[in-house]
Protein backbone atom coordinates (compact mmCIF):
# COMPACT_ATOMS: atom_id res chain seq x y z
CA UNK A 1 0.00 0.00 0.00
CA UNK A 2 1.35 3.44 -0.89
CA UNK A 3 1.51 6.53 1.30
CA UNK A 4 -1.75 7.76 -0.22
CA UNK A 5 -3.55 4.55 0.70
CA UNK A 6 -3.56 3.13 -2.85
CA UNK A 7 -2.49 -0.43 -3.41
CA UNK A 8 0.10 -0.87 -6.09
CA UNK A 9 0.53 -4.29 -7.62
CA UNK A 10 3.54 -5.50 -9.54
CA UNK A 11 2.90 -5.27 -13.24
CA UNK A 12 4.73 -5.55 -16.49
CA UNK A 13 6.08 -2.44 -18.14
CA UNK A 14 4.51 -2.96 -21.55
CA UNK A 15 5.63 0.40 -22.96
CA UNK A 16 9.17 -0.39 -21.76
CA UNK A 17 9.00 -3.78 -23.45
CA UNK A 18 7.79 -2.16 -26.68
CA UNK A 19 10.63 0.38 -26.44
CA UNK A 20 13.17 -2.40 -25.92
CA UNK A 21 11.78 -4.21 -28.97
CA UNK A 22 11.99 -1.03 -31.05
CA UNK A 23 15.59 -0.48 -29.92
CA UNK A 24 16.48 -4.06 -30.90
CA UNK A 25 14.97 -3.51 -34.36
CA UNK A 26 16.79 -0.18 -34.70
CA UNK A 27 20.05 -1.84 -33.69
CA UNK A 28 19.51 -4.53 -36.31
CA UNK A 29 18.87 -1.87 -38.95
CA UNK A 30 22.04 -0.04 -37.86
CA UNK A 31 24.07 -3.25 -38.25
CA UNK A 32 22.59 -3.77 -41.70
CA UNK A 33 23.38 -0.21 -42.78
CA UNK A 34 26.91 -0.38 -41.35
CA UNK A 35 27.65 -3.42 -43.51
CA UNK A 36 28.09 -1.07 -46.49
CA UNK A 37 30.70 1.07 -44.65
CA UNK A 38 34.42 0.42 -44.69
CA UNK A 39 35.66 -1.71 -41.79
CA UNK A 40 37.15 1.36 -40.12
CA UNK A 41 34.05 3.53 -40.61
CA UNK A 42 31.73 0.77 -39.37
CA UNK A 43 33.40 0.40 -35.95
CA UNK A 44 31.33 3.09 -34.21
CA UNK A 45 27.87 2.20 -35.60
CA UNK A 46 28.46 -1.53 -35.06
CA UNK A 47 29.60 -0.95 -31.49
CA UNK A 48 26.65 1.29 -30.66
CA UNK A 49 24.19 -1.11 -32.32
CA UNK A 50 25.62 -4.13 -30.50
CA UNK A 51 25.54 -2.40 -27.10
CA UNK A 52 22.02 -1.10 -27.78
CA UNK A 53 20.76 -4.57 -28.72
CA UNK A 54 22.42 -6.18 -25.68
CA UNK A 55 21.07 -3.56 -23.28
CA UNK A 56 17.60 -3.84 -24.81
CA UNK A 57 17.65 -7.62 -24.47
CA UNK A 58 18.61 -7.26 -20.81
CA UNK A 59 15.81 -4.74 -20.26
CA UNK A 60 13.27 -6.97 -22.01
CA UNK A 61 14.39 -9.94 -19.93
CA UNK A 62 14.03 -7.97 -16.71
CA UNK A 63 10.57 -6.78 -17.68
CA UNK A 64 9.41 -10.27 -18.61
CA UNK A 65 10.98 -12.11 -15.67
CA UNK A 66 10.44 -9.60 -12.88
CA UNK A 67 7.39 -7.35 -13.05
CA UNK A 68 8.01 -4.26 -10.98
CA UNK A 69 6.04 -1.98 -8.74
CA UNK A 70 6.48 1.42 -10.28
CA UNK A 71 5.74 4.49 -8.24
CA UNK A 72 3.64 7.09 -9.89
CA UNK A 73 5.85 9.46 -11.84
CA UNK A 74 5.73 13.11 -10.88
CA UNK A 75 3.89 15.36 -13.29
CA UNK A 76 5.75 16.41 -16.38
CA UNK A 77 5.13 18.49 -19.39
CA UNK A 78 3.51 16.62 -22.27
CA UNK A 79 4.21 19.62 -24.48
CA UNK A 80 7.94 19.42 -23.82
CA UNK A 81 7.95 15.70 -24.53
CA UNK A 82 6.08 16.19 -27.79
CA UNK A 83 8.37 19.08 -28.71
CA UNK A 84 11.41 16.85 -28.18
CA UNK A 85 9.95 14.19 -30.49
CA UNK A 86 9.09 16.88 -33.07
CA UNK A 87 12.64 18.27 -32.91
CA UNK A 88 14.12 14.79 -33.39
CA UNK A 89 11.86 14.09 -36.38
CA UNK A 90 12.63 17.48 -37.94
CA UNK A 91 16.35 16.96 -37.32
CA UNK A 92 16.36 13.64 -39.17
CA UNK A 93 14.18 15.00 -41.98
CA UNK A 94 16.44 18.03 -42.43
CA UNK A 95 19.67 16.04 -42.82
CA UNK A 96 19.26 15.05 -46.48
CA UNK A 97 18.15 18.57 -47.38
CA UNK A 98 20.46 20.77 -45.30
CA UNK A 99 23.27 18.30 -44.70
CA UNK A 100 24.61 16.78 -41.50
CA UNK A 101 26.44 19.82 -40.18
CA UNK A 102 23.66 22.41 -40.61
CA UNK A 103 20.81 20.08 -39.58
CA UNK A 104 22.70 18.80 -36.54
CA UNK A 105 23.63 22.27 -35.35
CA UNK A 106 20.00 23.43 -35.64
CA UNK A 107 18.70 20.19 -34.08
CA UNK A 108 21.20 20.34 -31.23
CA UNK A 109 20.30 23.96 -30.43
CA UNK A 110 16.57 23.20 -30.65
CA UNK A 111 16.96 20.21 -28.32
CA UNK A 112 18.85 22.35 -25.82
CA UNK A 113 16.10 24.97 -25.98
CA UNK A 114 13.32 22.42 -25.41
CA UNK A 115 15.23 20.85 -22.51
CA UNK A 116 15.88 24.17 -20.78
CA UNK A 117 13.43 25.12 -18.02
CA UNK A 118 14.48 28.74 -17.67
CA UNK A 119 15.15 31.38 -20.33
CA UNK A 120 18.72 31.93 -21.46
CA UNK A 121 20.52 35.13 -20.67
CA UNK A 122 22.48 36.64 -23.55
CA UNK A 123 25.72 35.34 -22.06
CA UNK A 124 24.30 31.83 -21.54
CA UNK A 125 22.90 31.77 -25.08
CA UNK A 126 26.29 32.74 -26.50
CA UNK A 127 28.06 30.09 -24.43
CA UNK A 128 25.50 27.40 -25.32
CA UNK A 129 25.76 28.32 -29.01
CA UNK A 130 29.55 28.08 -28.95
CA UNK A 131 29.37 24.78 -27.06
CA UNK A 132 26.89 23.41 -29.62
CA UNK A 133 29.14 24.53 -32.48
CA UNK A 134 32.17 22.89 -30.85
CA UNK A 135 30.35 19.62 -30.13
CA UNK A 136 28.61 19.26 -33.49
CA UNK A 137 31.70 20.48 -35.35
CA UNK A 138 33.85 18.04 -33.42
CA UNK A 139 31.57 15.13 -34.27
CA UNK A 140 31.56 16.20 -37.90
CA UNK A 141 35.36 16.32 -38.06
CA UNK A 142 35.78 12.99 -36.27
CA UNK A 143 33.25 11.13 -38.39
CA UNK A 144 33.76 12.74 -41.79
CA UNK A 145 37.51 13.23 -41.81
CA UNK A 146 38.80 10.99 -39.04
CA UNK A 147 36.70 7.87 -39.54
CA UNK A 148 35.60 8.40 -43.15
CA UNK A 149 31.90 7.90 -42.32
CA UNK A 150 29.78 9.16 -45.23
CA UNK A 151 27.59 11.87 -43.68
CA UNK A 152 24.58 13.33 -45.50
CA UNK A 153 25.38 16.26 -47.77
CA UNK A 154 22.81 18.93 -48.41
CA UNK A 155 22.59 22.36 -49.87
CA UNK A 156 24.20 23.90 -46.77
CA UNK A 157 27.01 21.28 -46.44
Amino acid sequence: MSATGETTAARRDWPGLAGAGAAILLGGWMLHEASSFSDFAAVFPRTIATVMIAASLLLAGRIVLAPAVRPRAPGGSAGRRLALVAVAVAWVAAMPVAGFLAASLAGFLATMRVARFTPWSTRQAAFEGLAALAIVGGFYLVFEWGLGVPLPRGWLV
